[in-house]
């Protein structure tokens, strides 16, 4: 076994479809032990590598139901990626080596029937899913300033308690209609609904069948972050998501917005 610290590897900083930093580090990096894979994009080109490694890596697929809007103009619609995924599930990529990512959701009535609409899809296809309320960075306000949108929360940076208790009456739902699908989220503390856990925890340790460090301190990326401290990122942030979405965190994200109003489908 290879001595030193050991990591599982993420691809925050960007989208692996656009940056395939994350393969090279599979292959050549000796501290990684697997890959937490996160994309808006799954397509084609990342067949090859996700089903070489398939053992390794643990794929997030993020949907929000916002694709093509001025929300998050350049991502593929739903049903693109949906039977994309299925095409991978039939070429032998587990199932359990899957996440189903909502994230994030914009938790006005109208947010909230998109996120539903996603899950309603995926479905019988996931057994995690993974879920956000969207968090309303300086970034993120500047983004929808000059789409011409309302920002959802005035001027607050986290949603008041009545769009928390409709979020969490929503995954109450879910928890019924889904019994077999677990809910979790992560750093969102008023989500009492979903299992409060880390986007890297011992049960992706136990997924990838890989024995976790004996010590393991969370990564605080924020102060209520669940995350194990073993994560690496691998695509550095250093080639710009051409996704443009604008509720991306990252303080270098799209410098440009669409102009088109669509203020309605907001709220």
């Amino acid at each position: 076994m290879v001595k030193g610290k050991r990591y599982i590897g993420f691809t925050e900083g960007g989208d692996p479809s656009f940056n395939f930093n994350w393969v090279k580090a599979l292959e050549n990096d000796q501290s990684i032990d697997g890959v937490v894979v996160i994309t808006k994009r799954l397509n084609k080109e990342m067949f090859k590598p996700l089903l070489k490694h398939k053992g390794r890596i643990i794929l997030h697929l993020s949907v929000t139901g916002y694709a093509g809007t001025v929300v998050e103009p350049n991502t593929p619609d739903v049903l693109v990626i949906y039977q994309t995924y299925m095409d991978l599930l039939a070429q032998g990529f587990p199932k359990e080596h899957v996440v189903l990512r909502i994230d994030p959701i914009i938790p006005t009535t109208i947010g909230l029937k998109r996120a539903d609409k996603v899950l309603t899809q995926f479905a019988p296809v996931v057994s995690r899913v993974r879920i956000s309320l969207i968090d309303m960075y300086p970034e993120v306000k500047r983004r929808f300033k000059v789409a011409g949108l309302r920002f959802p929360y005035g001027k607050e940076f986290q949603p008041p308690q009545e769009m928390i208790n409709a979020a969490n009456k929503l995954l109450m739902e879910w928890k019924q209609k889904y019994p077999n699908l677990s809910f979790e989220s992560c750093a969102e503390e008023g989500l009492t609904a979903a299992e409060q856990i880390g986007c890297l925890s011992l049960r992706d340790y136990q997924i990838l069948n890989i024995q976790a460090p004996e010590t393991v301190s969370r990564g605080r990326q924020r102060a209520t972050c669940q995350c194990l401290g073993t994560k690496k990122e691998l695509l550095g942030g250093k080639i710009r998501c051409p996704n443009g979405c604008l509720y991306c965190y990252w303080k270098d994200g799209p410098n440009t917005v669409s102009q088109k109003k669509e203020d309605a489908f907001l709220h």
